[in-house]
């Protein structure tokens, strides 16, 4: 550690110095030649204006006493401290340690290419079903090419997105609510699942003129197609000729229906023609399944 003391005096001729202490009080440099220390070196009185010492092997705590040199001696002063730290190395001795050499490294493995698109050039895409494999592929064997969705494949009924027009047969094309409009009771679209266990209401008509020929009574009734009328539809007379369309059918009214116009509906009955004239009401109702529950 470099200790170095200088200062200005107000006059010529006076003078400072100053002793180094350490922590238990021992004197380890002093001005005035005593101590552990390098001493100062004299000079003569009013000569000189800093004095310096060095401490060598310096380690913990050191006080600083900086004084006049005699009563009427003053100055501003400046007291510079250098030091620098001492690394010392242990020797471990590893000159003498043996190590063995280390152990051979196994070859480096061999690079493998993702298959990401289908290259025939890439062995990885020999046992994976890629984006762009043909189908005859055979890891694409029974899998769905999203480039051309097969609607009998059942891969693509559950992975490929909903087609269309919807199919409710893809799974993705589920909740049906999210892709069919909702079901018309008045006009059953058999390919909208929604009308599945939807049924048309009964169409309630009058018979307008009936005739009797071999003792079988033909019945003309002022419905047709125009009011949704089927072949699939069976139809049945009602007791009375007022009431609601919910009444009751009149025994043996059952009508067979022979053909169907857009106004009108031809069938046969088995009753007299007295009982159509006393119950004039004819009922047609929907199939019972709908036709959109046969998909």
């Amino acid at each position: 550690m470099d200790i170095k003391l200088s200062w200005t005096p107000p006059r010529p001729g006076l003078q400072l110095g100053f002793d180094v202490f350490d922590e238990w009080g021992g004197i380890v440099f002093t001005d005035e030649g005593k101590g552990k220390g390098k001493k100062s070196k004299k000079k003569k009185r009013g000569a000189r204006r800093s004095v310096s010492a060095e401490i060598e092997s310096a380690k913990g705590k050191y006080y600083i006493r900086v004084y006049a040199k005699e009563r009427g001696d003053a100055g501003k002063y400046r007291l510079n401290i250098e030091w620098a730290e001492t690394v010392i190395v242990p020797d471990m001795g590893f000159e003498s340690v043996e190590v063995a050499d280390p152990p051979r490294l196994p070859d480096l493995p061999e690079i493998v290419v993702a298959c990401v698109a289908h290259d025939p050039n890439n062995p990885s895409c020999l046992t994976v079903c890629a984006p762009g494999a043909p189908p005859e592929h055979p890891p694409c064997a029974g899998k769905c090419n999203l480039t051309a969705i097969d609607p009998e494949l059942p891969d693509c009924r559950e992975k490929a997105p909903c087609p269309n027009p919807p199919d409710i047969n893809f799974k993705k094309c589920r909740p049906i609510e999210k892709f069919w409009k909702p079901c018309d009771p008045a006009k059953i679209d058999p390919d909208n699942p929604r009308c599945c266990g939807v049924n048309k209401a009964g169409v309630v008509g009058r018979v307008i003129s009936k005739s009797v020929v071999g003792g079988v009574t033909t019945i003309i009734v002022g419905v047709g197609s125009d009011q949704g009328i089927e072949d699939s539809y069976d139809a049945e007379v009602l007791q009375g000729n007022a009431g609601k369309n919910s009444d009751p059918p009149l025994s043996g009214g059952k009508v067979t229906i022979v053909s169907i116009d857009k106004k009108t509906v031809k069938g046969t009955v088995t009753l007299t023609p007295d009982q159509v004239n006393s119950n004039k009401r004819v009922r047609f109702n929907a199939p019972k399944t709908s036709p959109a529950c046969k998909k």
